[in-house]
This record gives C-alpha cells, sequence and structure tokens, in this order.
C-alpha cells in the first residue's frame, strides 16, 4: 500500500505486471505535498464477494502524470462494473467529485464522494471523472478512472478459423506431408503421391511466407519418418536405409536396417530395429544397440519433443504409440541422452500419432489477483485402437507424469476436425496491440487453474507502457482422417491471454 511518510507520498507511475499486488517494494516516485495540491495516494475496490471474491485486493495504478487510474491487469470476463464502491484516498482536498457517463454519453451523474463516499458508482459506460480541488482551493485536477474487464476470456485456447492456411507446396493438393523444425525454420515436405516431392520453408508461418520448390529423391522416401537433428535432416527409404541432407540437394546414406524413426536429439537420431528377439533402440551416429522392452512403442509415437532444463542438461518426451503387439499405448516415454523410461503414471487414453508441444499456461490466484505462468504438455488428436480419428485434447502439468483429459474448454472446437499424425509447431510473433483483428470475435473459454510445476511468476515492475511484444502461436499442420487422407491445413491456435499487452 502506499503510505504517507513526512511530506512525502509513494506514488506508482506506470502500470503493474501481471501478478499485480500492492507492495512496498515497487519503484516509486516522490512528490511533495502541499496545501495546494490535489493528488490521490490511494485507490481501491470496496469489499464485495457477489460481484467477484477479493475485489478489494484489485491492484490499481496511479499515473499522476496523465492523471490516470486504471488496473492494468483486467477483472474476468463478464465481472459486473455497474455497482462498484470506490475507496479514494487523497493529500487533503476541499472537493472530491466523481462524474459517472450515462449509457448514451450525453449526461453525467455527480457523486459527492466525500459526503456519500459509500454509494456504489457505474463504471459499465466507460471512464468515471474524478474532480479534485485542493484545501486551500488553488488547484484543481480531474482524474480518468477506468475499470478494465477482459472483453474475453483470457486463459482459454483458441484456434483461429480465419487464420487458417493450406500447406506450402508444389502441387493444388498433396497426399502427404510432414513437417518438422530445422535451423529455426519451419520445413513441410509433401508428395503428390506421383513421384513428384516438394518442400516449403518459412521462418515463421505467422505471414504465410514460404518459399516453395520441388525437390529430387534418388531413392523412394518415407515421408512420415522425416526428422531433424541440430546439424542435418533425415529420412527412411522403404527398405529401412537412413539418409541425410543439409541442403535437400544432395543424400548421403548412413545406415542400414532401420524400422522406424522416433525423432533427432541434439546431434544423434534415434530410432529402432528389428531383430531376431524383437526390437532394439538404435541411433545415428551409431552408439550400441539396446533391446526394447515389449511394451515399448515401435510405431505411431508423437513427434519426439526435446527441452533443455534448468541444469543444462537435454530431456526428451513422447506420447503414445504401438508397440510390437499392436496394442495402442497412452504412455509417455522420457529420454535422458543414454537411457529411455516410462515417465507416465497416470496416461492419457491409447492413441497413434499425437501432436505433442508444450506451452505456457496461467494460473490466476483470487486470494491477491496475481497470476502465475507454467510450462504445460498438451497432447492433441491421433487415432485410438478401433482405428479412428478422435479430437481430445489431454494435458500434463508435471512433465508428463500426470495426464488429464483438458477440460471443455481446451478441447477442440467444432469446426477443427479429428485428425492424426499431424505436427505442432509453435512460433512467436510481435503483437502491437492487445487481441486485436480476428481474434476479437471469439466465444470465449478459460482454461481450469490446476498447474503444479516450473513456476515463472510475473512480478509488479515500473516502466514504459509496452507496445510491442512476442506472443507464442501453434501451429497444426496436416494430420489425416480416419481413412488415411490428407487434411490440406494449418491451423493458428493461441492463449488468448498472451494476445494481451503485456502488464508493466
Amino acid at each position: 500500500m502506499f503510505k504517507k511518510l513526512a511530506l512525502y507520498i509513494l506514488i506508482t507511475i506506470n502500470t503493474a505486471a501481471i501478478a499485480s499486488c500492492n507492495s512496498d517494494s515497487e519503484e516509486v516516485q516522490q512528490q511533495p505535498i502541499s496545501t495546494s495540491s490535489a493528488i490521490v495516494t490511494s485507490f481501491t475496490l470496496a469489499e464485495n464477494d457477489k460481484i467477484l471474491e477479493n475485489l478489494d485486493s484489485v491492484y490499481f495504478s496511479i499515473d499522476l502524470n496523465n492523471a490516470l487510474i486504471y488496473n492494468a491487469d483486467s477483472l474476468p470476463y463478464g465481472t459486473a462494473t455497474n455497482r462498484l464502491v470506490v475507496k479514494i484516498t487523497t493529500d487533503g482536498c476541499s472537493v472530491a467529485e466523481l462524474y459517472i457517463p450515462s449509457s448514451n454519453g450525453t449526461e453525467e451523474t455527480v457523486v459527492n464522494y466525500l459526503t456519500n463516499s459509500t454509494d456504489s458508482i457505474d463504471f459499465s459506460n466507460g471512464a468515471v471523472r474524478l474532480h479534485l480541488v485542493s484545501t486551500d482551493q488553488s488547484t484543481s485536477r480531474d482524474y480518468r478512472i477506468s475499470v478494465n474487464v477482459h472483453k474475453m476470456k483470457p486463459d482459454s485456447l483458441y484456434w483461429n478459423q480465419v487464420a487458417k492456411r493450406i500447406l506450402p507446396t508444389e502441387f493444388g493438393y498433396p497426399s502427404a506431408q510432414k513437417t518438422i523444425l530445422f535451423n529455426g525454420q519451419a520445413v513441410c515436405l509433401a508428395t503428390d503421391g506421383n513421384g513428384r516431392y516438394s518442400i516449403g520453408t518459412s521462418p515463421s508461418p505467422e505471414h504465410d511466407n514460404w518459399e516453395t520448390s520441388v525437390v529430387s529423391f534418388p531413392f523412394t522416401p518415407d515421408i512420415n519418418s522425416l526428422t531433424s537433428t541440430e546439424d542435418a535432416v533425415y529420412i527412411l527409404d522403404g527398405n529401412g536405409t537412413l539418409y541425410s541432407t543439409t541442403d535437400w540437394l544432395t543424400w548421403t546414406s548412413r545406415s542400414t536396417g532401420w524400422n522406424y524413426i522416433y525423432g533427432g536429439y541434439e546431434n544423434y537420431v534415434l530410432g529402432n530395429s528389428k531383430n531376431v528377439t524383437g526390437y532394439e533402440f538404435v541411433t545415428y551416429p551409431e552408439t550400441t544397440p539396446k533391446e526394447l522392452s515389449s511394451d515399448f512403442p515401435i510405431s505411431g509415437t508423437s513427434q519426439l519433443i526435446t527441452v533443455t532444463t534448468d541444469w543444462g542438461t537435454t530431456q526428451a518426451m513422447m506420447i503414445g504409440g504401438k508397440d510390437r503387439a499392436g496394442k495402442i499405448s497412452g504412455d509417455a516415454w522420457g529420454y535422458d541422452g543414454n537411457n529411455w523410461a516410462k515417465i507416465s503414471v497416470s496416461p492419457i487414453a491409447g492413441r497413434e500419432g499425437m501432436a505433442l508441444f508444450s506451452y505456457p499456461t496461467f494460473k490466476t490466484d483470487t486470494d491477491n489477483w496475481t497470476v502465475t505462468k507454467y510450462t504445460t504438455w498438451i497432447a492433441i488428436g491421433g487415432k485410438n485402437q478401433a482405428g479412428n480419428t478422435v479430437k481430445d485434447v489431454y494435458i500434463s502439468f508435471d512433465q508428463g507424469i500426470h495426464w488429464k483429459l483438458a477440460d471443455d474448454l481446451m478441447q477442440l472446437p467444432d469446426y477443427v476436425p479429428a485428425m492424426a499424425y499431424s505436427q505442432a509447431l509453435v512460433f512467436s510473433s510481435a503483437l502491437e496491440s492487445a487481441s486485436s483483428g480476428d481474434w476479437d470475435g471469439y466465444a470465449p473459454k478459460t482454461i481450469p487453474s490446476r498447474w503444479s510445476i516450473e513456476t515463472e511468476s510475473y512480478q509488479p515492475r515500473i516502466a514504459n507502457i509496452e507496445t510491442q511484444w512476442d506472443c507464442p502461436y501453434i501451429y497444426l499442420f496436416g494430420g489425416v482422417s480416419s481413412d488415411g487422407r490428407l487434411y490440406n491445413s494449418i491451423w493458428k491456435g493461441v492463449i488468448n491471454r498472451l494476445t494481451f499487452r503485456p502488464l508493466q
């Protein structure tokens, strides 16, 4: 809280961050108090659990330079603001009047705050003007008070129907595709099914700025096996020979006898090979093969996603897939550079061909209206044991140990079809205004707040208002229907909160 200390007051000059809570540690600016000043020293809302729990804890910034009072972190979508009781502290004024706009914007209702401080104020028609006059009546000043409410539920996963694009190919309609990340770019390999192949590359799919070209192979590639490491692109042919390239022009045979590729790990390709007793884990560059357990998936796994831990090590994870007996699993498996381990304690329903990615999600603490960011894992779609594609979304909050079917508000909308073997890539885009453009018309949803890992709290800070920031968008490439038909589409998704201007 702001405190009077001798002849100085502590006033917040700019906005608070998402975790905003009144704090004695915030940066402040000192201003002298005199009988000729008209300064607001604090502003809060009165407690009213019928409107919102802990309403009195909502943090309001006071910008003395521009005479603005506002909550930088907007109230939840749908919060009623037509009957709010305010608590205003000044340095001592002879006049404190609130001018409340009407719905038609042509009239104002005036409330004398000095005599009627418990009257409810209607903020639903826009900003309220606070008129102050100093105790010696030599100075007056008007403040603009805004109570901001989200226009959409921020913690909701939204797939933009307007932003849907087609796959970047040289063909009118491809029959198969695989999209990977290589050297910081999205790379889409596609075929028309008649022996022709093309690649599309883009540093970011946001602007649909793909460079496409025809590519030739000296062998028949298995497009679904396409993967990348830190230094090359790899693919199998129909006979299990592993090839690599760095320029898509020259292909080099690296190894033989492969059955399946899981993905890239640092400079290694990870896969399996069939032997006389079952299947073994193999790599390129070659390491000693290791026998795989009978429940380890030999095909149909999700993308292999690698992350760098806080300790500088690289961990990889995949989920789902089909074992040697043909059973589809819902387990998550982790790899640390030497060994595989089943890490899921509570797995998902059996799925093959899921899209897997990590993404930030959020929890709001309604005790003090702070927001905490978490890294979560999301798995989408796939095929079940019956061979039918599904559109379920599963989520893990603890690095793949526990999985649950995400709440309805995280599930795919009706207009996104059920699909398997799509690929999810996350790219950040620069935004310049909060939740603008195509995203405004979305019927909002919200994510439940049940997180338990890797907290990264947004702390209050004083800074200039940010006009541009990076927002991570999810791009979902391709995918096939139950009968194997390729969807010629790229879907773009985001958690709405990330499109809002970051709070300062």
